[in-house]
């Protein structure tokens, strides 16, 4: 544990496959001397390939975060890897540091303030300036902000293995954002705040340039525009922007690294799983223009006894059986 009044450096666990680490504070030089230190304890010493680092921090010096960085990079080449973590401020040199976590493992939560800004100085240790020292002070603040935007694009297409990987990557991030955004909005409601259920312009200037199959080279390009773009704005960030464009992977409980994967293999289901499927009733209409009547009942012909005086009628019909006997009977008394 070390504890000064810039910031504090605590081991919360030691496990049996990880170690975790809890920094809240500035990230100065003094606490990226505290990190190696402690890096060189768990990974060198204690043989541990991962490391869960929680960050709390407003932000820091430029010198602290490179050093943090070169020295994660060093354990990076023996197979150790450093996955970072927020919940209530990460901010400036800290969403730096956040961002360049392991891949797939970059969390924060949906309350998280996440700043990203362009590099400062600060103004109490400067005294009188002159037009040339403003032109050369502002000449190093811009090489500072390109080598951090090419230091973290770079990393993106290493780990995703080439351009065209971290285009799909971003584009199928970018449209389960716009297929899902009132859910995951409603998911990010919080008792100070929520997530607004309209749909930003940042995500239809991203969706510009994020299509499936975009040029990749194009897409770079214009991916470093865009983040420009933020550092300049210097402003807390929608934290779905900060998934679409590969900054975090998770938010926890709304989004994770594997969302647009499940829903782009979500097998269609016609019932809930282990249970047997309902019986459907379909109704039976019958259309209106035609008449529906009850089937004639079949006739049936009814025979008389047989008739001994006249045989061959009982193979009539009736009405002619009957015709048949007056008939026979008028000639017999014209005959008397």
């Amino acid at each position: 544990m070390t504890t000064t009044t810039d910031f504090s450096l605590v081991c919360t666990e030691m496990g049996a496959h990880q170690a975790c680490l809890s920094f809240s504070g500035t990230l100065c030089r003094t606490g990226a001397l505290a990190l190696e230190s402690q890096f060189e304890r768990l990974f060198g010493y204690y043989k541990y390939e991962r490391i869960v680092l929680s960050i709390e921090s407003p932000g820091g010096e430029i010198d602290g975060l490179e050093y943090v960085l070169r020295t994660m990079a060093t354990w990076a080449g023996e197979g150790r890897v450093v996955a970072v973590r927020s919940t209530f401020q990460c901010a400036s040199a800290a969403a730096f540091l956040l961002a360049m976590g392991q891949w797939g493992k970059r969390r924060v939560d949906r309350a998280t303030f996440v700043l990203f800004h362009s590099a400062r100085i600060d103004s109490s240790s400067m005294g009188g300036m002159t037009a040339a020292y403003s032109t050369n002070l502002s000449q190093a603040l811009n090489s500072v902000d390109r080598k951090l935007l090419d230091v973290l694009v770079n990393r993106m297409l290493i780990q995703t293995g080439s351009g065209q990987r971290l285009a799909d990557l971003i584009a199928s991030r970018v449209g389960y954002l716009d297929h899902h955004w009132m859910e995951i909005a409603a998911g990010l409601s919080t008792l100070t705040g929520g997530g607004d259920p309209r749909k930003p312009a940042w995500l239809k200037s991203l969706q510009k340039w994020t299509r499936e199959g975009a040029d990749p080279n194009k897409l770079v390009l214009e991916l470093k525009k865009h983040l420009q773009s933020l550092l300049q704005h210097e402003a807390r960030m929608d934290l779905r922007q900060a998934y679409a464009l590969c900054l975090v992977d998770e938010i926890a409980g709304v989004l994770d690294a594997d969302s647009p994967q499940r829903e782009s293999h979500k097998p269609v289901r016609l019932h809930a799983p282990g249970t047997a499927p309902k019986a459907v009733s379909v109704p039976v209409t019958v259309p209106l223009s035609v008449p529906v009547s009850a089937p004639e009942p079949t006739r049936k012909t009814r025979r008389r006894p047989v008739d001994q005086s006249n045989p061959g009628a009982h193979s009539m019909p009736c009405a002619l059986y009957r015709g048949r006997l007056q008939s026979t009977h008028t000639s017999h008394k014209d005959f008397q």
